[in-house]
């Protein structure tokens, strides 16, 4: 069987590269949509501000030479109607397809930020000196960091279904402080400006595989749902089922590496872990990121949940951290604004969120003693033993003190010798 994967980004190809570490013989063919391989969607918007000089993450030579993966241009890429792949002249039946799938508008005059000559056109008119407008809402804060960073003038068109209200007026908040306007919808484009578009719109997919529309349904492996043939999706146009029931809009290019990786395993049949939500962007020197379900998610699920948000004092003060958690203990998800430098910590959450971690463990994180800095815990630790509390220990507590007496424990109480109500 032969392996075609469409898509030239870094999520296509980094699906390629772990894919060939564990099947040696089987041939693979990436089809590219663009003259720079491995380019990282995330690093469009700076690269087209001047802000980076490439945007490529994983480059052609390695998989062509170390991982013997046969690169073509998308022009010579067929899909027939029967599923064959027609590449260069040369047929292929029944192969396993991974589609690279990214919602654009393809509305007139809105620049779709899928490849790097997409970026490249953006600069162009950014160069001009035009405002831009930045179509996405909350996937596409990369875009308005960028923008702001090369000094641009930029308004949003906000949208936040990642993150609960509570948690999304503290990143409007932000946003104002830094000067980005916010619009509920995309205006008609004055004169001078740029629209750009980055995570709306419709799945640009083979239309007779139905791989078009708002969001591509898959599972955890990244395997189409309800299509009859060997075809899978990754992507920001993808929305992955998990075993809750609930379908999520992927929202990161972290996300999509995670599909990436699922699906590379799953081809040698090794079990492959629940792909939860990571959704991250930083604007500026904050980064936001929502990880798992929300608090508003878990409660149209019918989970008995609870929730807690900690807002950091001290050397934390730029820290708040919002965990939710059902009843049981188990970990649902998190949702973090804080400074960048911290970001590291958000992949031990979604670890965290995504083992299902039970309070009773993850109530025992605890950061080092800062001597020149004296604090006792910081929001994260703070946050999941208020959440602990909450959910468990204080409904025990409740039922311990409600619980009658056990005879035999009456037999041991002491009766002290009493006048008129008061012990002697």
């Amino acid at each position: 069987m032969v392996l075609v994967i469409v898509g030239g980004d870094l999520g296509a190809c980094y699906a390629a590269h772990e894919y060939r570490k564990l099947v040696r013989r089987e041939e693979v063919i990436l089809v590219t949509d663009s003259a720079y391989v491995g380019y990282a969607r995330t690093l469009l918007p700076y690269y087209a501000a001047g802000l980076v000089k490439s945007p490529v993450l994983l480059s052609e030579e390695l998989l062509s030479v170390a991982d013997l993966v046969k690169v073509v241009q998308a022009s010579s890429f067929e899909l027939t109607e029967s599923g064959e792949a027609k590449i260069g002249g040369k047929y292929y039946a029944n192969p396993r397809l991974l589609f690279s799938l990214w919602p654009a508008l393809r509305e007139q005059g809105a620049i779709d930020l899928l490849t790097p000559e997409d970026a490249e056109l953006l600069r162009e008119r950014v160069d001009e000196g035009r405002s831009v407008t930045v179509a996405g809402g909350c996937a596409a804060l990369p875009v308005v960091d960028a923008m702001l960073r090369a000094g641009v003038k930029v308004q949003l068109v906000w949208s936040c279904e990642s993150f609960d209200d509570d948690i999304a007026r503290l990143m409007l908040q932000d946003l104002e402080r830094l000067g980005v306007k916010t619009v509920p919808e995309i205006p008609r484009p004055e004169r001078g400006e740029v629209v750009v578009n980055y995570g709306w719109g419709r799945a640009l997919g083979p239309p007779q595989l139905g791989l078009g529309g708002a969001g591509v349904r898959v599972d955890r492996n990244c395997k189409v749902l309800g299509c009859a043939r060997d075809v899978y999706a990754l992507g920001l146009a993808t929305e992955v089922v998990e075993p809750e029931g609930l379908a999520h809009r992927v929202g990161s290019e972290e996300e999509v590496i995670l599909q990436a990786l699922n699906f590379a395993s799953s081809a040698v049949d090794a079990s492959t872990p629940a792909v939860r939500r990571y959704a991250v962007a930083r604007v500026g020197e904050r980064v936001y990121a929502s990880l798992g379900l929300t608090q508003r998610e878990a409660e149209g699920l019918g989970i008995d949940c609870s929730a807690t948000r900690v807002r950091g004092w001290g050397v934390y003060r730029d820290i708040v951290v919002k965990a939710v958690a059902s009843r049981e203990g188990a970990l649902l998800g998190v949702q973090v604004v804080a400074r960048a430098e911290l970001s590291p910590v958000i992949g031990l959450l979604y670890f965290a969120v995504a083992a299902r971690a039970n309070l009773s463990e993850i109530s025992r994180v605890l950061s080092p003693l800062n001597p020149s800095e004296p604090s006792l815990g910081d929001p994260f630790g703070k946050a999941f033993k208020a959440l602990y509390r909450k959910a468990a220990l204080r409904p025990e507590a409740k039922r311990a003190q409600r619980a009658p007496l056990h005879p035999n424990d009456r037999a041991l109480t002491p009766k002290w010798p009493c006048r008129g109500g008061v012990a002697v």
